[in-house]
């Protein structure tokens, strides 16, 4: 999807991130997105990017996708 809206220079798909890389991470990127797949929509990561100092957006409904 990133490659048909012409957005692959500015998406990076990393995969697993080893616990110790996450401040890092963090570090690289403008904003934080969670986007919730479950009932949870507020986890650790969401914490993490807020300490990192990075605004964040969180979906309210996991399947906000669908609607």
């Amino acid at each position: 999807m990133a490659n048909s809206l012409e957005l692959s220079d500015n998406v990076v798909f990393t995969g697993k991130i080893p616990f110790r890389e996450i401040v890092h991470y963090h570090n690289l990127l403008d904003i934080f997105l969670n986007v919730s797949i479950v009932d949870e929509s507020f986890g650790v990561s969401v914490i993490e990017a807020m300490a990192c100092e990075k605004p964040v957006i969180v979906t309210g409904h996991p399947a906000w996708w669908k609607l």
